[in-house]
């Protein structure tokens, strides 16, 4: 399954950790020449081991340390794409942040700034830069939003204009050969995740709404990814795929 993934150039951001790691690396177990973006230079030369160690054909990744929101990057990190496999086929946009912050913080506005240049901004950004080789290769993009009930401000304005963005590019790039789709993602086991929660507070008020009485495991975000950008998924296009347990339909 999946064959037609076998050498294919995919770009996964933020995927040094949690979704973006379990995405890239079963990108690599179907023998897909992968390429690592984040931060943290110790985490994406861990992943890279990783995705090189599963890889059916031992294919070496492209690591690529950078900021995401630096104006310059997105444009260097295609440019690096380029120069090492020749082409681009599938970017999966999953940079992120997260926090709560709620409209009468104080520094709601710095919060908001924030969600919207890392998912939002660099996501245009990158698509700007990527969109020339994903037509010539007519490839797909897979943008990572949320099915967020609305409670915190800057994520969910940000995933919602994801979600546009996503709708947007599909009526745009569809007749170029160009498949663009979103998993809107509910809670998953991440590091983020479990940094940021009360533990108490969310097996009390937000567990009861999951049908499926549990958040997801990374790798359960991954597979509908790697679906998306298959062609499996080859006459979808604009679709925002819920992969959520159920929660919204509480």
């Amino acid at each position: 399954m999946f064959e037609d993934l076998k050498d294919k150039v995919v770009l996964v951001t933020g995927s040094s950790n949690g979704i973006g790691e379990a995405i890239v690396t079963l990108f690599a177990k179907y023998g897909s020449k992968v390429v690592i973006t984040a931060r943290n230079a110790e985490n994406v030369e861990r992943v890279a081991k990783i995705c090189q160690s599963v890889s059916p054909f031992e294919y070496e990744p492209l690591s690529v340390v950078g900021d995401m929101t630096v104006e310059e990057f997105p444009k260097e990190l295609v440019n690096s794409v380029i120069a090492k496999f020749g082409k681009l086929d599938i970017l999966v946009n999953n940079a992120a942040i997260h926090d709560d912050s709620r409209i009468l913080d104080a520094n709601i506005l710095e919060h908001y700034d924030k969600h919207m240049a890392i998912i939002v901004r660099a996501a245009i950004n990158l698509c700007h830069h990527a969109l020339p080789h994903l037509i010539q290769s007519k490839g797909a993009i897979v943008n990572m939003t949320a099915l967020k009930k609305p409670v915190f401000y800057g994520p969910c304005i940000a995933k919602i204009s994801l979600d546009m963005l996503t709708k947007t590019m599909a009526l745009e790039f569809g007749p170029k050969g160009v498949r663009v789709n979103a998993v809107r993602v509910g809670a998953t086991e991440t590091e983020a995740f479990r940094r940021g929660l009360d533990l108490d507070e969310f097996n009390h008020t937000f567990l009861p709404q999951i049908p499926l009485g549990r958040v997801a495991k990374p790798e359960e975000i991954a597979r509908p990814v790697i679906f998306l950008a298959s062609e499996a998924a080859s006459y979808i296009n604009g679709a925002l795929l819920p992969v959520e347990g159920g929660i919204m339909l509480i």
